[in-house]
């Protein structure tokens, strides 16, 4: 029987995100993740104390493929410091 639940993959991004072996680890999850239907949230970190940054940075660090397929089509949820 199928299942009715809906997955979710929450991707936190800051400067580290798809950099180095790790990143493209992270990377190969994201790809296999995507071909089996999961939804991605992205959360984008804005704090330079947690990485954060301009969300520009991550079309430099992003594999190509995950840009051009679409991973960023949706709105990221930005994290702000608490005043």
């Amino acid at each position: 029987e199928p299942s009715t639940r809906a997955a979710v993959m929450l991707l936190y991004l800051n400067v580290t995100t798809f950099v180095g072996d790790e990143g493209g680890r992270l990377a190969e999850v994201v790809r296999a993740a995507r071909e089996a239907g999961t939804r991605i949230v992205l959360f984008h970190e804005n704090n330079e104390a947690f990485g954060g940054g301009p969300f520009s940075w991550h079309f430099t660090t992003t594999p190509p493929d995950l840009i051009s397929d679409g991973l960023f089509s949706d709105l990221a949820i930005e994290f702000f410091e608490m005043p």
